[in-house]
């Protein structure tokens, strides 16, 4: 039979330490599968979701996607 046991997440480059999260990966990968937006962009919009960010700029129009009560996205490409 088949175990598996999950690994120890050791991230040691200080340019992704704030990777070093269970949360933040798993509500990465959540959102990626859910909003069908590429992984790399579902990781930084978790970490704004994790950190309880209420509003986020970006120029990425994948992040207006993200659509919950109390967070504001606001794409500064499309203001006038």
């Amino acid at each position: 039979m088949l175990s598996l046991t999950p690994m120890p997440l050791r991230v040691s480059s200080p340019f992704i330490g704030w990777l070093n999260s269970r949360a933040i990966l798993s509500t990465g990968a959540r959102l990626s599968h859910g909003l069908g937006i590429p992984a790399i962009d579902a990781l930084i919009l978790s970490w704004f979701v994790t950190s309880n960010v209420t509003i986020i700029y970006t120029t990425d129009r994948h992040f207006e996607m993200y659509t919950k009560k109390g967070v504001t996205v606001i794409n500064i490409k499309k203001q006038p």
